[in-house]
């Protein structure tokens, strides 16, 4: 959406940056919400048959978790929909419309594209929870931290500003990376010590 949202584009389109971002951000927040709801919903009706022990779901997460990690390095693969949003809606909708659409497919974690199993992860420690609220904030905050990097798009007005900001974010892909896979490393472990 970093290349498609942003006040040239918006410009351009005869759209209100500051609307388009607003409902992306509403949409993504709302999605995530959505699918921290059903993890939630999902984690309370399995505890209400067995809860268990803090040892067992630890050791989950730390499979889960190490799991994702061999996924993400590339000697795994991620199971995941090759399917985008449509970016048709650009010239198809009001700016609002295409901003809530946009934001609440990707804010819903799963039905685009998956890059990196944290996506999963989250949501099963959502399920993990055992409550429909911690599970909703879980998702909730998954939504609107998946949606706040548009607003790095503030300052782009011209196309030299947006070949700038795209080198800059293409710069920024493998650091991120790496900070995602030892993040992913260290909850692994972190999850494997109070297993033990």
């Amino acid at each position: 959406m970093l290349s498609s949202i942003h006040p040239l584009g918006e410009r351009a389109r005869h759209q209100k940056w500051a609307l388009t971002v607003a409902a992306y951000v509403l949409g993504s927040s709302l999605g995530g919400l959505v699918t921290g709801l059903a993890a939630g919903t999902i984690g309370t009706a399995i505890a209400a048959v067995w809860t268990p022990p803090l040892s067992i779901m630890a050791f989950v997460v730390a499979v889960l978790a190490a799991g994702g990690l061999w996924a993400d390095q590339g000697t795994g693969r991620l199971i995941t929909l090759q399917r985008q949003v449509n970016e048709d809606w650009l010239d198809e909708y009001r700016g609002w419309v295409y901003g809530i659409g946009f934001g609440f497919q990707l804010g819903l974690g799963w039905i685009t594209i998956i890059t990196s199993s944290l996506v999963y992860l989250t949501f099963v420690l959502a399920a993990l929870t055992g409550s429909v609220s911690l599970g909703a904030l879980v998702g909730l905050t998954f939504g609107l931290t998946r949606a706040l990097p548009v607003l790095l798009t503030a300052s782009i007005h011209s196309p030299r500003e947006l070949v700038s900001f795209h080198k800059r974010m293409a710069g920024w892909f493998t650091p991120a990376r790496r900070l995602a896979i030892t993040a992913q490393g260290i909850a692994s472990v972190s999850a494997l010590v109070v297993a033990i």
